[in-house]
């Protein structure tokens, strides 16, 4: 039987992307992007927020079970966020507001479940643009494995399961676990330097990225997400207004490739 950590491949697939794209598919502006920036509080509850340019927003409070960028176990709250002014509204959860106009320490008032706060916090603003900074929502997975001959399958959305069970019934041995329910929703890249992965079940990841010329290398806490990731790379291309992200996999004894369609979320 061939063996091989399921996790390598997922790594691979969810974070990272590649060769620049070509200006006839370049995509419009997210309606968002002159808003989007990270904070992080000095002191108070607020532990982080994020807002991606696709304006959609993650949150983050002590008392969680995972890791973060602040070095707490936190629990994420995720949705779509709005701005009138200096004010963001983070739909259920409550309340920023702050001066969004450049990096730096700003005073930032936040109110959550009817607790106002005031407080000092750093912001984070972009400081490079491109069509790959904005928050995805992912319509297909395509896997083929070639040795020798080739297999291919496609999948509706991104469901770890179906992947893994796609490489079992291919010969190979997987180590992971991986429950029915983990279907990855969206994927949000950010100019800010983060990673967002939200699930189907509610579930939230954040990590942190930098791209440099046709690579993007990732930072994870892999205790967090439950697999053992090791740094890959990919290429991403675009194609009719979408997202494709495409890797290779080595596996024992054969190749395989796994590419992500991704529509805009809008």
């Amino acid at each position: 039987m061939k063996r091989i950590f399921l996790a390598v491949t997922f790594a691979a697939l969810l974070l990272s992307c590649g060769k620049p794209i070509s200006s006839e598919n370049t995509l419009e502006n997210p309606r968002f992007v002159q808003y989007a920036g990270q904070l992080v509080p000095q002191n108070g509850t607020l532990q982080y927020v994020e807002m991606t340019e696709s304006g959609l927003y993650v949150a983050a409070m002590p008392g969680g079970t995972k890791g973060g960028p602040v070095g707490e176990l936190l629990k994420y709250y995720t949705g779509t966020y709005t701005v009138s002014g200096d004010v963001y509204s983070l739909g259920s959860f409550g309340t920023l507001q702050f001066s969004n106009t450049a990096s730096g320490e700003v005073d930032l008032t936040y109110t959550i479940g009817g607790t106002t706060e005031t407080v000092k916090a750093k912001l984070t603003k972009a400081t490079t643009t491109g069509d790959i900074y904005r928050s995805w929502m992912v319509s297909k997975t395509r896997v083929s494995i070639t040795s020798g001959s080739t297999v291919s399958v496609e999948f509706t959305g991104c469901n770890f399961k179906d992947i893994a069970d796609f490489f079992r019934k291919n010969g190979y041995v997987i180590e992971d676990e991986i429950p029915a329910s983990h279907t990855l929703h969206t994927v949000s890249v950010t100019a800010a330097g983060s990673l967002l992965l939200v699930y189907a079940d509610g579930d939230i990841d954040l990590g942190s990225c930098v791209i440099s010329g046709n690579s993007l290398t990732y930072l994870w806490n892999e205790d967090d997400m439950g697999y053992s990731f090791e740094t890959g790379k990919a290429s991403y291309t675009f194609e009719d207004g979408r997202c494709i992200l495409s890797l290779d996999a080595k596996l024992d004894g054969a190749t395989a490739a796994i590419k992500l369609v991704l529509r805009e979320m809008r």
